[in-house]
């Protein structure tokens, strides 16, 4: 809803009889956005969340081992979902040459297929596995990614752009709750900051170098390499936390015989 609200508002403006351009009526409406967003601060300082449990017989690690296999396919997935969503409606607008009201409606089905990206993500899950269905997901988002940089049809680019968008939040859930999953309880807390500040220091790099990789080459090149790394992500996604989580296995299955050869 917000994305038709955000395609359909200005021009709406306009025509009530608001002054000034459109561009105008934007920054209009972008600023009764951000009276919304400050509402909801409201809500949110009547929480009252009860006070940590501390544990002092444990000593809490700053940086858990399973992070050095978690970190790199982690940090090259957010070049991929850093680049392109910032600049998703400039290409939309300018690029294909789509109009602002349609952008907007654009942007709610993608926001539609999201949601039900991540209620269906459970079932990607369960038929493939958390590790290789992720890495499926991923692999399906460089395929989107690719087939906009290639295709000249607006109607097909909008068509790849929200596969794009559901199969790219479809990992979501199964990435941080595989992270969880192999964490110690008292540890999660500290590896999800580490998680969430990589991601938004990779992000905030990333659309920054996107900015001008975009201006020098072209939407399709930066597809293209966006494409390319979601493919790596995807690769090291399923090699590296395969090899994670078969090590544990494999100790513990070699202990006994060594203890019981010593015996």
């Amino acid at each position: 809803m917000a994305g038709l609200a955000g395609g359909y508002l200005p021009e709406f403006v306009q025509r009530a009889g608001h002054p000034g351009s459109l561009v105008a009526n934007i920054r209009t409406v972008l600023q009764l956005a951000c009276v919304v967003a400050f509402m909801g601060v409201w809500p949110i300082l009547k929480l009252r969340l009860g006070a940590p449990e501390r544990s002092e017989s444990r000593r809490i690690r700053v940086f858990h081992p399973f992070l050095l296999w978690f970190l790199p396919p982690f940090v090259i997935w957010n070049i991929v979902t850093g680049s392109f969503p910032p600049f998703a409606a400039v290409y939309l607008q300018q690029h294909l040459g789509i109009g602002l009201q349609h952008v907007g409606v654009i942007f709610s089905v993608a926001q539609l297929l999201q949601f039900t990206a991540v209620l269906l993500s459970p079932l990607l899950y369960r038929r493939f596995g958390r590790i290789v269905g992720v890495g499926f997901a991923q692999a399906m988002t460089a395929a989107a990614l690719l087939c906009m940089g290639i295709t000249h049809s607006v109607p097909l680019a909008v068509t790849y752009y929200f596969a794009y968008c559901g199969m790219q939040w479809m990992t979501g859930p199964g990435i941080y709750s595989f992270l969880m999953d192999h964490i110690p309880d008292e540890e999660r807390s500290t590896a999800s900051a580490i998680q969430n500040m990589s991601g938004a220091i990779c992000q905030a790099a990333t659309a920054a170098f996107t900015g001008s990789c975009i201006v020098r080459f072209g939407y399709a090149n930066v597809l293209f390499g966006n494409a390319g790394a979601a493919l790596l992500a995807s690769m090291l996604f399923i090699l590296l936390l395969e090899y994670a989580t078969r090590r544990p296995v494999q100790i513990a299955s070699s202990d006994p015989q060594m203890s019981g050869s010593a015996t």
